[in-house]
């Protein structure tokens, strides 16, 4: 999951490939548990216009929350 962030690519996957992650599911990719969601959210991603949007919004939350950059200032923050 976190370097397909770190790629920017979009994730279709299930809760446990969210576990740990803060993110807005729709805005990934989709969460999806059983085969047939996966089907949808991955058909959904046929949309251009979504799959950029997708992509963009992974590579933000990567760079955001969880590159090695915003770790560093977070722990900065809370240990300084």
């Amino acid at each position: 999951t976190a370097e397909a962030l770190m790629y920017g690519c979009p994730i279709v996957g299930t809760k446990e490939a969210f576990e740990g992650y803060e993110l807005d599911h729709s805005k990934i990719g989709g969460l999806a548990q059983t085969p047939q969601e996966m089907i949808e959210a991955i058909n959904r991603l046929k949309n251009r216009q979504l799959l950029s949007s997708c992509r963009k919004y992974a590579r933000e939350i990567f760079l955001n929350e969880y590159s090695i950059e915003s770790t560093t200032k977070i722990l900065r923050a809370n240990i300084l």
